[in-house]
């Protein structure tokens, strides 16, 4: 009838007996280790895509703050040029307080300047600065302006800069001091 046999066996004989060549057997499947397998890879796969899928969110977070980084980037440049901008015009305006605080004092360091140096002797250059005073010119006798310097109360460490130089043709003498000055009241 073209049926196959599945097994031949004898009544008294053990559970899987079968006097079939194994040729002629119907290959059985196992269905329990097949679905064992298939669960397994779907558990594997399972675990993967838990594992994974923080990662993959973290990325797209990473890559959606770097965009809003780009589009953010050239106005943080605007207020970092601004904010430099804003300190140096601050530090014009301390530079500009501190000046008009020691202008009193500048004038009296002048006046000061202007008794001491005699009529035959000019300053060609002069500076302040930190409570220290360099004036360099010409005079028939530095030595003796230098002098005047350290006798009066108000100035202190009066020294030459550099040394004493005797103009050619002339009877003058070019002479760089620095003094500590002073102020009055100060």
């Amino acid at each position: 009838l073209g049926a196959t046999a599945e097994a031949i066996q004898w009544p008294g004989s053990w559970n899987n007996a079968n006097l079939l060549p194994p040729n002629l057997r119907r290959q059985v499947t196992n269905l329990s280790l097949l679905i064992n397998v298939t669960l397994g890879i779907l558990v594997l796969a399972m675990l993967i895509a838990v594992s994974i899928s923080p990662i993959l969110q973290k990325r797209a977070i990473l890559i959606g703050l770097k965009h809003q980084l780009n589009q953010i980037r050239p106005q943080v440049k605007k207020v970092n040029d601004l904010r430099k901008l804003i300190e140096q015009e601050s530090q014009s305006n301390k530079l500009l307080v501190e000046t008009r605080t020691t202008a009193p004092y500048l004038v009296s360091l002048l006046s000061k300047l202007t008794e001491l140096v005699p009529h035959s002797a000019w300053i060609d250059r002069f500076d302040y600065s930190n409570g220290y005073a360099n004036f360099s010119g010409e005079a028939q006798q530095a030595t003796a302006l230098i002098e005047q310097l350290i006798k009066d109360p108000v100035f202190h460490n009066s020294t030459f800069r550099s040394p004493v130089v005797s103009i050619p043709n002339s009877d003058k003498e070019r002479f760089n001091i620095q003094v500590q000055y002073e102020f009055p009241g100060a």
